[in-house]
């Protein structure tokens, strides 16, 4: 309850570097409302001198410092599969996300901050970070433009509240497959909407509503909507191949 246990022998876990109140809160509850990721020990890493907040929810280590060794060695951040940083301050979440990289380069790590500059600093020594920065401005244009667009944007990032969205991996031994049949078999046979897909997880080749005769390469990146989350083996590819 005090943040003083070890947790060193976790492996394949969840790391979230950082407490900020509701928001935390809310992390955690769509986490859980992935049903693929409902049983995994979430490790929750904070300072201050508070007790753990979700006791139900998270395992929880407390250090002066989100990047403190102590704190990343007691979180078993080098096992983690997944790290989540919100710091209270963009200096506070830089400095987490240098200190958990440090311990484990190859965990997916996504970082929020408010300002741009903060992400590009990250990036440039954490290429494989995927930050996320404040889209508040874009959304209230949006919004104003095309109202209702606020409600599209939460039901399609919340695992709480309806068709949620979801990605998969393509295998590496289908045949070629095109975008078009792809899209049509997803809605006929899973009730997918197929809405884009990347060669990369974190490149800048994410194609949103690809043409029909798009080519589709093994290992590529599908976005889709869904109720839940399907994965490679619900679908069969050799019907698609060509």
């Amino acid at each position: 309850m005090r943040g003083l246990a070890t947790y060193e022998n976790l492996s394949n876990h969840i790391v979230i570097l950082g407490w900020s109140g509701a928001k935390t809160e809310r992390m955690v509850q769509h986490i859980r409302g992935d049903a693929a990721q409902r049983d995994r020990e979430i490790v929750l890493c904070a300072t201050g001198t508070f007790e753990n907040p979700m006791p139900d929810q998270v395992r929880y280590v407390r250090a002066p410092a989100l990047n403190a060794p102590d704190l990343l060695c007691r979180a078993a951040v080098a096992n983690a599969d997944y790290i989540i940083i919100l710091g209270e301050t963009d200096s506070e979440t830089l400095a987490a996300a240098l200190g958990a990289a440090s311990v484990n380069a190859e965990a997916h790590m996504v970082v929020y901050f408010e300002q741009r500059g903060f992400a590009d600093l990250l990036h440039a020594h954490c290429p494989h970070a995927e930050c996320n920065v404040s889209l508040s401005i874009e959304l209230m244009v949006r919004s104003a433009q095309d109202p209702g667009s606020s409600r599209v944007q939460r039901q399609l990032l919340s695992t709480l509240e309806g068709p949620t969205q979801f990605s998969l991996t393509v295998p590496n031994d289908i045949g070629e497959i095109r975008y078009g049949p792809l899209f049509a078999a997803l809605k006929t046979e899973h009730d997918v909407t197929l809405f884009g897909m990347a060669e990369t997880a974190l490149g800048d080749d994410l194609i949103l509503n690809a043409p029909s005769d798009q080519k589709i390469n093994p290992g590529a990146i599908l976005y889709f909507m869904s109720a839940q989350r399907i994965e490679p083996g619900d679908i069969d590819w050799s019907e698609l191949s060509t």
